[in-house]
């Protein structure tokens, strides 16, 4: 008997054991669960470090700030500005040289590449000054920030270096007619001048895109260049 009862006290023990852990890994759980839900995309982030690369084989400038691991690959719209810090006065793309240690702001939402290092067209404005200088980010996001429509609170950017950026192939034959993008099964089209789309996939589950019935502003064609609504870019898969 004494020997049967020492038996279910030990089963006892392991039972309780094991449900203090599963409390516990459930209440992990829910923390992290708590603490995704929570989380928001900030308006800017700041990448620093010493330019490695320069190039402009795209027609574009293409800045990599640091190495592989760390690093990332600006590439700059023509109208981002370089502000050099010590003298405030603003710099041509052209005079961004290797060795030469930036601050770059980037858009919070921007699309970037998840390859090594990862690229964005999503910069602000280019900060030259040394190391551990102490800038008010807050002021060059206020003054180089892009301005958004009031009615919708969005912004326009440009459709193939968010489409790319994401891997789709973008498509376009003339103002006319509808400018394609595709990746894998999915196929989305826009046209200029107009806030309608077309978005199909295979996939049974809903994307994003499926809920929006139309862009929140017209599609527009700005320098050449076609713009859409940063919304749009941010739904794609």
């Amino acid at each position: 008997m004494k020997g049967m009862f020492k038996v279910i006290i030990c089963l006892l023990c392991m039972v309780m054991a094991m449900s203090g852990m599963v409390f516990a890994a459930e209440s992990s759980s829910e923390e992290k669960s708590a603490v995704l839900i929570s989380a928001e995309l900030p308006e800017y982030v700041v990448k620093e470090g010493e330019i490695t690369s320069v190039s402009t084989d795209t027609g574009y400038v293409r800045l990599t700030v640091g190495g592989n691991e760390d690093g990332i690959v600006l590439i700059l719209k023509e109208d981002i500005a370089v502000i050099d810090y010590e003298t405030q006065k603003e710099l041509q793309q052209s005079e961004l040289k290797e060795g030469m240690y930036v601050y770059a702001l980037i858009a919070g939402k921007a699309p970037t590449t998840l390859s090594l290092p990862p690229q964005t067209s999503g910069a602000l404005v280019i900060i030259a000054a040394e190391k551990d200088t102490d800038i008010d980010f807050e002021t060059y996001y206020a003054k180089f920030a892009p301005e958004t429509d009031e009615d919708t609170a969005d912004v326009y950017t440009e459709l193939r270096e968010g489409a790319e950026a994401k891997g789709y192939k973008v498509t376009w034959t003339s103002h006319k007619a509808p400018i394609t993008i595709t990746k894998d099964d999915i196929t989305a089209e826009v046209t200029i001048g107009s806030d309608e789309f077309t978005y199909t996939h295979m996939t049974r589950d809903l994307q994003p895109l499926d809920k929006m019935e139309k862009l929140a502003m017209p599609t527009k064609l700005e320098n050449g260049k076609t713009m859409v609504p940063q919304s749009f870019i941010d739904a794609l898969k």
